[in-house]
């Protein structure tokens, strides 16, 4: 299926979907000195499996803490995928803590130890005494060798739930989950289906008024787990996200294809594009197709506009970055002057006027300009911006670069 994405693999479903919960580990993560980057990764791991996560949890380092938190997520999911805490120090609980919440004791594995005593040779380094504390697992863990580093992983069943613990390093958790969990979980629960995504981009078009739009679209999908919607939105561009529960791309695109069909029908040109596609890549790939070329000028959005044109290549002949803010009259006379210069087919220029400081709200919301000339005339136009003064940049430059897209569509 050319227009959903997918991992390689086969696999249609249980009757009741597998569910998951993720839970990181570590007081670095909960006192915000670390972003947890592997919740995410697991959850697009998991996802190419059939497993949807329902929940992510962080939890630091006492050890009842993390047992509670296990247990609590072995009650609602099948199935509990635990990172960090693995070490050799005082502060990695979730050996202790994973049999605490399986009501088990810890055990000594010799041939565990051996494995870490190995892995310490290859690095060229001595064990010291608390590594041993890695070779210990709850009573009836199942181990996970972990070849690439010494923290050894395990799997057990907490209240009927399959708990996998895995060790916090990110390029550690990313390995053993590609190369033993994933395989470890479709036997296990006899997997045979995935999650496929198809994401739509939209601009000029918010977020409550895009819900509004496809609401009847949205209100008709079956509840029975093998398609969902759902919104993101970001600075300029909304999201809409179509997510299918199938065996193959046959199927997933049968499920896809006739929602996404109805909601690009309710937005019209408001959809820019799909999955990878970028608003300033669509519009380079536009202006290439007609042979034509672009310029820009930008004013008090802090080198924004040239940055979102950067990647448009042989395309795009140049910004002109002016620091403070331009009267529209200014701006209209500043893309004449660069359309000449530039000998471009088409000018986009934008102004931002800074909305002011949130915690000292004015009357006065900011305001942008954005001004077109392409080989069908020169328009201008306005818009407020009442929003954070900092994500007044994005909002301005996404607002030009549409404007350009929806001029030469």
């Amino acid at each position: 299926m050319s227009n959903v994405r997918h991992d390689a693999g086969e696999p249609a479903a249980p009757t009741i979907p597998v569910t998951a919960e993720i839970v990181t580990i570590g007081d670095e993560l909960v006192l915000g000195e670390s972003l947890d980057t592997n919740g995410r990764d697991l959850a697009r791991a998991l996802r190419t499996i059939g497993v949807a996560v329902t929940r992510q949890t962080t939890v630091g380092d006492a050890v009842e803490g993390v047992a509670a938190v296990i247990r609590e997520a072995a009650a609602r999911a099948r199935i509990v995928v635990t990172t960090g805490g693995l070490g050799p120090t005082f502060d990695d609980p979730t050996r202790e803590a994973a049999a605490l919440a399986a009501g088990v004791p810890t055990v000594f594995q010799p041939d565990l130890w051996a494995s870490i005593t190995t892995m310490f040779e290859r690095f060229g380094r001595v064990p010291t005494d608390n590594n041993r504390a890695q070779a210990f697992v709850p009573f009836g863990a199942h181990v996970i060798p972990n070849p690439v580093g010494t923290a050894p992983a395990f799997a057990l069943d907490v209240r009927g739930a399959c708990v996998i613990c895995l060790p916090g390093v990110p390029r550690e958790m990313r390995y053993l989950t590609e190369h033993a969990v994933l395989a470890l979980l479709v036997a296990r629960f006899g997997l045979t289906e995935r999650l496929w995504l198809r994401t739509l981009h939209c601009a000029g078009i918010g977020e409550s008024a895009l819900d509004a739009a496809i609401h009847d679209v949205v209100t008709a999908v079956p509840q029975d787990g093998t398609l969902a919607v759902g919104l993101a939105a970001h600075l300029g561009v909304v999201d809409v996200r179509l997510t299918a529960r199938a065996a193959n791309a046959a199927e997933a695109d049968g499920r896809i294809a006739p929602v996404e069909a109805a909601i690009r029908e309710r937005l019209g040109d408001a959809v820019f594009g799909a999955d990878d596609d970028t608003l300033p890549g669509v519009v380079a790939a536009a202006l290439a197709a007609r042979g034509w070329r672009i310029a820009g000028v930008e004013a008090g959005v802090g080198g924004a506009l040239a940055a979102a044109l950067a990647g448009a290549g042989d395309v795009c002949a140049g910004v002109e970055v002016v620091t403070d803010t331009l009267s529209a009259a200014a701006l209209e006379a500043a893309v004449a002057a660069a359309r000449r210069s530039r000998a471009v087919e088409v000018v986009v220029g934008v102004s931002l006027r800074r909305a002011g400081d949130p915690a000292h709200p004015s009357p006065e919301a900011g305001r942008i300009d954005v001004c077109l000339a392409t080989p069908h005339g020169t328009t201008t136009t306005t818009l407020a911006h009442a929003g954070h003064p900092d994500s007044g940049p994005s909002r301005a430059v996404a607002a030009a670069v549409d404007g350009v897209r929806r001029a030469i569509g």
